[in-house]
């Protein structure tokens, strides 16, 4: 992919956005001194060029729920690629499907009741599982949410964290369909949000607000085409033989410019640190087997290459 020139206006929105992607076009006009058209229009441009892919409320896992992780190593899925990735597409508990490279082919995240989850991953396993040499289930149980740093010319950071389950509440209608509507997009405005309900505009406002003040998300988050930036996505996925040092080594990995994102696990994979980065991760690997390299069963990484569905719902 061709890397665009952005200007400097274009990197302040980014940083703007960064901060807080339900940031107003009026506040933003009035942060970088321009006109309100002037940054809807660049605003459009960056999205059109895939620059900014959307607006991710990251919506906590409730009680109820769970999330897993399906990892896969293709084995012949060759023309049968397509179909496969239309048909989790169309899964409603299929939160996030990427297309990778290194120690797995294909990285599915699942969302949902216990059973709807796993019935998910039982149904994918035996529409393809004999396309597949490898398969690895791991099940989430925390999160750390980082912004994307390194859009910032200082060291700019803020962290978000969720522990899966700790939620105990069920929404109703109306806070189910707001919740998904900015699943969706969390730039929606309370129009867009309003409509398919019978509510006005004020009730959707006040009832949003509530939800964002109720940490319903544990992060609303600007997603960006890492490649268009000249960048690389990829996910660290480590197992430790010294359990006792995760908490040690996610904080450390908290500090690194490179990491945006931390997810814990249960199951071979202890946890996985979601990083971005310009052309090698030699330096970050390095710091990290320096001081964890003891701890260290695993480290494997993983490149994404192509993510194919973000929406995390009710």
């Amino acid at each position: 992919m061709k890397k665009l020139k952005l200007s400097k206006l274009d990197w302040k929105l980014l940083q703007l956005l960064d901060k807080n992607p339900q940031e107003t076009v009026s506040s933003l006009a009035k942060k970088c001194i321009t006109s309100k058209e002037r940054i809807h229009y660049r605003i459009k441009r960056l999205e059109e060029h895939d620059v900014i892919t959307g607006y991710w409320a990251l919506m906590r896992i409730p009680a109820h729920a769970s999330a897993y992780k399906l990892l896969i190593k293709d084995r012949s899925l060759g023309a049968k690629t397509k179909e496969f990735i239309q048909h989790i597409i169309q899964m409603p508990q299929a939160g996030w499907i990427a297309h990778t490279q290194g120690a797995w082919d294909y990285i599915i995240s699942i969302y949902g009741p216990d059973y709807e989850a796993t019935t998910c991953i039982q149904e994918i396993l035996t529409h393809y599982g004999t396309y597949f040499s490898e398969k690895m289930i791991i099940k989430a149980t925390h999160a750390t949410s980082i912004n994307e740093r390194y859009v910032h010319d200082n060291a700019y950071v803020t962290t978000h964290t969720d522990t899966f389950g700790s939620i105990h509440r069920q929404y109703d209608e109306l806070e189910t369909h707001i919740i998904n509507k900015l699943a969706q997009n969390a730039r929606s405005t309370y129009t867009e949000i309003a409509q398919g309900t019978d509510k006005s505009i004020e009730t959707i406002r006040k009832k949003t607000k509530e939800l964002i003040e109720k940490k319903t998300f544990t992060d609303i988050k600007l997603r960006i085409n890492h490649e268009a930036l000249g960048l690389k996505y990829a996910h660290i996925m480590i197992s430790l033989r010294k359990y006792d040092k995760k908490e040690a080594l996610r904080m450390h990995a908290i500090q690194q410019k490179e990491v945006v994102f931390i997810m814990e696990h249960l199951g071979h994979y202890d946890l996985h640190l979601e990083v971005v980065y310009e052309n090698s991760l030699e330096q970050l690997r390095n710091n990290i087997t320096e001081l964890f390299g003891e701890a260290i069963q695993r480290f494997d990484v993983v490149e994404i290459l192509k993510e194919h569905r973000i929406y995390l719902h009710l």
